[in-house]
């Protein structure tokens, strides 16, 4: 009963991995989904209206807000409106994705630089500062935090991605150093493969998408939400910081 009047919310919650993480761990919880996106241009009203409806359809509690995670004022109120008139945040997932695919260093302007470092970086300190602190006062809530095989390893053409997935890896390493004393789980978790359904996997693998999706080379968005609803169970003797997930047939020296 008390987890009922308690929230999930979701960073950056696309229609494909963002609803499978607000549908699963709200429905695994109990708790209302907050399915949040930055705006609600070129199609993202309808999919944010189509991901509520999937999610109620599951009975699951879900509402929708509109953010710009990089705005500090903004995740700052979205945490406040949450916590005052939907329920505590008991876990939050972010899950903001900047990856602008392969961009030659000569080629990288200092906009798209620092774009995606606020994207990626900055997004996520300012989430975690705003819902660690006050999961602080309850001593309890979990955080987790979505990495990339860049958050270990920058390949050509991928420094601003590579760059900011590293320093959010080490900005979500030092709030678990500093929370966990607190009751606060705070995971990060490497997808090192490509999600199944994002338009940037689709459009990279062309013709060889369908082939790849159904020998199970990609990773499947509701088995990603699985493994969070894991994460954010477990007990305080056995607490995950960090994990990696990937198909059967990615190498593992990527990383």
């Amino acid at each position: 009963k008390e987890k009922e009047k308690m929230s999930v919310l979701v960073i950056g919650a696309g229609p494909k991995l963002g609803t499978a993480l607000g549908a699963k761990i709200g429905k695994g919880l109990g708790l209302t989904a907050v399915l949040c996106r930055r705006g609600q241009r070129g199609g993202a009203k309808e999919e944010m209206e189509n991901s509520l409806t999937h999610l109620r359809g599951l009975g699951v509690k879900a509402e929708g807000r509109y953010c710009d995670a990089r705005d500090e004022e903004q995740i700052k109120n979205l945490v406040e409106d949450v916590e005052t008139n939907v329920g505590p945040i008991e876990v939050l997932v972010h899950n903001v994705g900047a990856n602008i695919g392969y961009v030659p260093l000569s080629e990288t302007s200092s906009r798209v630089y620092r774009k995606v470092w606020e994207m990626c970086c900055y997004s996520g300190f300012l989430a975690c500062r705003e819902v660690a602190n006050r999961m602080k006062t309850r001593k309890q809530g979990c955080i987790i935090v979505t990495g990339a095989t860049a958050s270990h390893r920058a390949q050509a053409g991928y420094s601003a991605f590579a760059s900011a997935k590293a320093a959010l890896r080490a900005t979500v390493e030092s709030c678990a150093r500093e929370y966990a004393p607190e009751g606060v789980h705070v995971a990060h978790v490497v997808i090192d493969g490509g999600v199944a359904g994002t338009p940037i996997i689709q459009e990279a693998l062309g013709d060889d998408y369908e082939r790849m999706r159904k020998e199970k080379r990609l990773v499947e968005p509701e088995s990603v939400a699985e493994h969070y609803l894991h994460i954010a169970q477990q007990p305080r003797d056995s607490w995950t910081f960090e994990s990696t997930l990937r198909p059967f047939a990615e190498p593992f020296g990527r990383l």
